[in-house]
């Protein structure tokens, strides 16, 4: 292990008081089936390809675990939003009935 002594500067001091600044962004995956579902807690991800990656995972083990429960006339919907509550993407999932 190697050990690095650092001298007190004004530069670093200021680096490790802004390191909380230093942080990835949070997305939010807001879920409606029935009723809707907000995300309260999000995720930190890197940017919002990362976001639509984790959307399209997440949708898919959600849907999956419905399991026969999404009826016709009934529709499935992930919003993903920023930490400022932009959309960013929705993903729609529409069972219907052909007449």
């Amino acid at each position: 292990m190697v050990r690095i002594d650092l001298e007190p500067s004004p530069i670093l001091e200021r680096a490790l008081a802004c390191q909380h600044y230093w942080r990835m962004p949070r997305f939010f995956f807001h879920v409606t089936h029935k009723r809707y579902e907000p995300d309260v807690e999000g995720e930190e991800l890197p940017d919002k390809h990362a976001a639509w990656h984790e959307a399209t995972v997440t949708a898919g083990q959600i849907l999956q675990g419905l399991d026969g429960k999404l009826t016709p006339d009934q529709g499935w919907k992930m919003e993903v939003t920023d930490e400022f509550q932009n959309t960013l993407y929705v993903l729609h999932i529409k069972a219907e009935k052909p007449k």
